[in-house]
């Protein structure tokens, strides 16, 4: 008896590590298309756009004392039509460029370019810094999809402060100390009951403009990014005479694990057909005004957006869609906390910041989900293609 409990407890022990193991190893693992590294990613974006005959340009980030780590945000242009534009936009927000990057390598591979259509610009990782160390901010702590302002508007945003709603939250977002004994669930919980979990995402993710090194930090002036993209799309794409513009921006960590959220501005509802998308995927596509409800409601008053801000770069458009095309990964209270912990550590604890931003890495790139990186790959690819479609 004592040798046939230890033979199954043997045998429920090997049948459960072989499970797991079937479980999270990926079956497909895309190795062609998701890298492990940012530096690995634009190699392979190099290659790529190499082999398809792209112009390819690489814009040096310097800012912070970050030029010895070879920092770049790299953009490839196939020259199509000058008054038709697609540009399509991965790594805003950093750890989430191995979504964005893996779809342009899909992309890349398998687009038959047409001379007749419209120019495609590849935008690959805006926020080099935060993908190479696996943060969502970039070299200054600022949330580049926050960012895109004018001198003026920062300064308006400057003269007003922090949201009081952000202020109440504060020591709750941002804890000043190493988290030692931090009791993160108890004080979650309280803030929840007392002021709900729609007032509380919608003050995260708006931000604010007052307190360097917090939690969705916009900054105080422009960052080099954009600074360094917004000039070259002006030197390269003469926006002047561009009448028609798409503008895809990739992101991840918001809504259901693999499905994809198309934000779509109001303009673009209304001058393209979003039927495009298909009658299946009607459910995934919100604009301005019906996000509530969405894996986007509470974002009505951010600003500093990266549509906003490049589509300005475009004054003599007659359509154009800005598209945000967001893929779910794990709840959003997770998220929150990664974010929170690595920030801590990133600012009062160096020692845990390998694992924080592991820990980050892991709640905006699920690598070892096999089937989370085929919607990504399948879903990313089939809406560049359907928005390319828009142009032709």
């Amino acid at each position: 008896m004592g040798l046939y409990k230890i033979s199954a407890s043997l045998a429920i022990a090997v049948a459960a590590t072989a499970a797991f193991y079937y479980i999270t190893t990926p079956k497909k693992p895309h190795p062609k298309y998701f890298m492990p590294t940012y530096y690995q990613a634009r190699r392979l974006f190099r290659n790529n756009c190499r082999k398809k005959g792209l112009e390819l340009h690489s814009l040096p980030i310097t800012a912070n004392d970050t030029a010895d780590l070879g920092l770049t945000i790299d953009v490839a242009i196939y020259r199509g039509s000058n008054e038709k534009v697609m540009i399509h936009l991965s790594g805003t927000h950093g750890v989430e460029g191995y979504a964005g990057s893996a779809i342009q390598a899909k992309v890349l591979e398998s687009l038959d370019f047409n001379p007749n259509g419209p120019t495609i610009v590849f935008v690959h990782v805006l926020n080099p810094y935060g993908m190479a160390f696996n943060r969502r901010w970039n070299e200054n702590g600022v949330d580049l999809n926050r960012n895109g302002l004018s001198e003026a508007e920062f300064q308006e945003k400057i003269s007003l402060g922090a949201p009081k709603s952000y202020q109440r939250l504060f020591k709750l977002l941002n804890p000043p100390a190493k988290l030692n004994w931090d009791f993160f669930w108890p004080k979650t919980l309280y803030y929840l009951a007392v002021y709900g979990f729609n007032s509380i995402k919608a003050t995260v993710v708006t931000g604010n403009y007052t307190y360097p090194n917090s939690l969705f930090f916009g900054g105080q002036e422009l960052q080099q990014s954009h600074v360094l993209l917004s000039q070259f799309l002006k030197k390269h794409l003469n926006p002047d005479i561009v009448k028609e513009l798409v503008f895809i921006d990739i992101h991840t960590g918001l809504g259901p694990k693999g499905f994809d959220t198309l934000m779509v501005d109001e303009v673009g509802a209304a001058v393209f057909d979003v039927k495009v998308f298909g009658e299946k995927y009607q459910n995934r596509v919100i604009s301005d005004s019906s996000r509530d409800g969405s894996a986007l409601s509470g974002y009505d008053e951010v600003s500093g957006g990266n549509g906003g801000f490049y589509g300005s770069l475009f004054p003599n458009l007659k359509k154009s869609m800005i598209l945000v095309q967001e893929f779910g990964t794990v709840n959003g209270i997770a998220v929150f906390k990664a974010l929170r912990a690595d920030n801590a550590a990133f600012h009062h604890d160096p020692d845990m910041f390998a694992k924080t931003s592991q820990d980050v890495c892991d709640v905006f790139y699920l690598r070892n989900d096999c089937g989370w990186k085929e919607d990504v790959l399948e879903r990313g690819e089939t809406v560049f293609r359907q928005t390319l479609s828009l142009l032709k």
